[in-house]
């Protein structure tokens, strides 16, 4: 069997090392890949060619040894580009990672294009990122106990997909961000209610002329006109995502002219709690998408009243309404979950 295995790790290593370190890409974290260097002496070096670094702390008396760590396989790297970054630490009360700022500046040397943080304090302890001019940068998604400091407006020229998950920033920050996001395509944000703004403000123009996904949470929508701003402002938008909220009617107004981006609209996928979702706008939009290919509505029965999950009545009567509404080459999908 020993024999066996030998052979096996001849063969691979027999691979050119493009292969190899895009074998070692597939595993779940840096730490991982480095332990490779022991195999033998062709793996000794192959893990500084692994464009995707991932790093993990989980709390501890040693954050200054983790970002050391992180700091010197990043400047170690041998790849012509950094194509991802991943860091994900749950921090100590007490835990301090002072030169945070400067593994930022390290990967934009390094040009990197994906840049993902996940950090967690206790309490409403929250980390400062400052955030700067990166060209390279075309993904970016910041989660948690991060206070996101933009004090001037920024060059994020290449930026295509965003993710703000319950993350702190202030009202200028916000601006300043979204305004040098130029090509932004994907904006996904989750909010807390102390995240620091008390409307957060999305300037429209350029950023929205190139957005093609948008997924919208309704919880903090007083009523329907925000979507429709949003989606008079998009006109490239193919993928509209709409999560509801339980039991909560929010008003309706139709819009006097119909928004561009129906000409394009390609995908609507509806999350519902209940059987209460908004039957004047999905009717409207399903009346005007023509474009239409596909159409998912999904009810999540946990929250439908009755001994029944779903009744047979509503589910009947839910379904005539979309299939009439919807354009006559839509594929149309009622899920219940």
């Amino acid at each position: 069997m020993k024999k066996r295995c030998g052979q096996s790790m001849d063969r691979i290593s027999q691979l050119p090392d493009a292969v190899l370190a895009k074998i070692l890409s597939s595993l779940p974290t840096t730490k991982g890949v480095v332990a490779t260097a022991v195999l033998s002496k062709q793996w000794r070096f192959l893990w500084k060619m692994v464009p995707k670094l991932t790093f993990r702390y989980n709390g501890g008396n040693d954050i200054q040894g983790f970002s050391d760590s992180v700091r010197r396989t990043m400047l170690s790297l041998e790849a012509p580009y950094l194509q991802s970054l991943h860091l994900d630490a749950s921090l100590g009360e007490d835990d301090r990672m002072d030169g945070f700022g400067e593994l930022l500046g390290i990967a934009r040397g390094l040009h990197v294009r994906e840049l993902v943080l996940k950090l967690s304090r206790p309490g409403l302890n929250r980390y400062p990122i400052i955030l700067d001019n990166c060209q390279s940068l075309e993904t970016l998604k910041l989660r948690g106990s991060i206070a996101l400091e933009v004090p001037s407006p920024v060059s994020l020229t290449s930026l295509r997909t965003l993710h703000l998950e319950d993350v702190f920033y202030d009202s200028e920050s916000v601006v300043n961000l979204l305004s040098g996001c130029v090509r932004l395509e994907n904006l996904f944000v989750t909010r807390n209610s102390d995240d620091g703004v008390e409307t957060f403000t999305v300037p429209a123009g350029s950023i929205f002329n190139q957005l093609e996904h948008l997924q919208l949470f309704t919880e903090c929508l007083p009523s329907w006109n925000p979507l429709m701003v949003l989606l008079d402002n998009s006109p490239n938008l193919q993928v509209l995502e709409i999560i509801g909220e339980h039991d909560r009617q929010l008003t309706w107004k139709e819009p006097k002219h119909v928004p561009q981006c129906f000409l394009h609209l390609k995908k609507l996928d509806w999350l519902v709690r209940g059987l209460t979702y908004g039957e004047e706008v999905a009717e409207y939009i399903l009346s005007n998408a023509e474009s239409l290919e596909n159409v998912i509505l999904r009810i999540d029965c946990l929250y439908c009243d009755g001994d029944e999950d779903f009744p047979e009545e509503d589910r009947l009567e839910v379904w005539h309404d979309f299939q009439a509404w919807c354009p006559d080459d839509c594929e149309f999908e009622l899920i219940s979950i």
